[in-house]
């Protein structure tokens, strides 16, 4: 497979309004200028959404024309089996009726990485993003496209994927965007230990049960951490936001296939899923 090229991606050509999405996206971080070379440039919209993600894996910019592709980049960015993914990455050249040649840009490509419990191998996802009413009212138009898309994919030892809203927004989505929002915080060095060791004790517990027991030990143990009413509501919330960063990073684990909340289960990361009673 030929190597992706690369090219210097100048900030000061961004508008004001394209800086801000990345600004709101990324606050704080820093900006790589350098990304994949796009085969089709998203030009604005008046008639749907457009912008820009700053990828938390590479913190490369991914541009999307629309709030389903969108959605679908931030569960891309979350999901910790995938290894990167590009947008607008190929041009893929098919027959019109006519006998002329057109030309399809897919949405998005995605790499895997290998399943760690038995090493299975995925192959590269080649992915187009539209809603189940777009396809309806514009199948006829589609299907030559998608039928390239599919045959370019086959040949590359990769597989071509129409995603709608069924696919994307579920509870998945739901928790990548929660969690998403805790990406940039400083877990203060003392709540780590707490929640680690209470964690580590304890094999499995609730997200509220945590909280509870961390805020309690923090309030009575005045050896190991400085003491802290239990009723402080903002060293609550430091806790809780400790929590759902480690969840986040994967450190703490449950299951994210279900919409999240303070009654979730957490465990340690692991390679086995804890037996949950």
């Amino acid at each position: 497979m030929p190597q992706a090229k690369r090219f210097p991606l100048k900030i000061n050509t961004l508008s004001k309004k394209d800086m801000h999405a990345v600004l709101m996206n990324f606050r704080g971080g820093k900006v790589v200028n350098e990304g994949l070379e796009r085969a089709r440039k998203i030009s604005k919209s008046h008639t749907s959404l457009t912008g820009v993600l700053v990828s938390v894996k590479d913190e490369l910019f991914k541009t999307f024309e629309s709030d389903l592709e969108r959605d679908y980049l931030i569960i891309l960015d979350f999901d910790s089996m995938v290894s990167s993914f590009y947008d607008q990455p190929v041009k893929i050249p098919y027959q019109l009726p006519s006998g002329r040649v057109g030309h399809y840009t897919p949405d998005i490509l995605v790499y895997y990485r290998d399943n760690p419990i038995n090493k299975q191998k995925t192959p590269p996802l080649l992915a187009e993003i539209k809603s189940l009413k777009d396809l309806r009212l514009n199948k006829d138009e589609y299907a030559l496209k998608f039928a390239a898309a599919g045959k370019y994919a086959e040949q590359r030892g990769w597989k071509f994927q129409v995603l709608t809203e069924e696919n994307i927004r579920t509870p998945y989505l739901f928790n990548a965007k929660f969690l998403r929002q805790y990406r940039l915080w400083e877990p203060p060095c003392n709540d780590s230990a707490l929640l680690h060791e209470i964690l580590n004790e304890e094999g499995i517990m609730t997200v509220q049960n945590l909280l509870d027991r961390a805020a309690e030990k923090k309030s009575s143990d005045p050896h190991m951490f400085e003491p802290v009413p239990i009723t402080d509501l903002k060293a609550k919330a430091a806790l809780l936001s400790t929590i759902w960063y480690y969840v986040f990073q994967g450190v703490f684990e449950t299951d994210l296939q279900k919409k999240i909340s303070m009654s979730a289960p957490l465990w340690h990361y692991s390679r086995e899923i804890p037996e949950i009673t």
